[in-house]
């Protein structure tokens, strides 16, 4: 699959010259109101796990590190937070789900993401 947004897809456009239908995706979500970041991985395609992380947010999903930066870092903000106060990246489109997860780790280890909870920044 080419990695060139598809026609008429907001999410695609958001990503830039990125495919939301890739898979093996690392990606970064930065707060656009104090740049903590997040980065996670998925195998699936990658709006699968982009909408995820939006009910997550939407229902203030206690499991969902997005929920939880929000209502620890921002909890005084009246503002209601959606996923688009979130900038999405592809730190890297790898080949095997093996390999996403490695490129993960690597990246989590040489960022050192505020938002990305412990067991991930030591799993490697």
């Amino acid at each position: 699959m080419n990695n060139r947004a598809h026609k008429n897809c907001l999410l695609c456009e958001k990503l830039g010259n990125n495919n939301c239908q890739s898979k093996c995706v690392v990606y970064k979500f930065t707060c656009k109101l104090c740049n903590s970041i997040y980065i996670g991985q998925t195998a699936r395609p990658f709006y699968y796990r982009y909408n995820e992380h939006k009910y997550s947010l939407n229902n203030n999903n206690e499991n969902s590190a997005l929920s939880d930066h929000v209502n620890t870092s921002h909890i005084n903000d009246t503002h209601k937070f959606r996923i688009d106060d979130f900038d999405i990246y592809f730190l890297g489109i790898y080949k095997t789900p093996i390999e996403c997860k490695i490129g993960e780790a690597k990246w989590i280890r040489t960022i050192q993401p505020s938002m990305n909870r412990k067991e991930e920044l030591t799993y490697w």
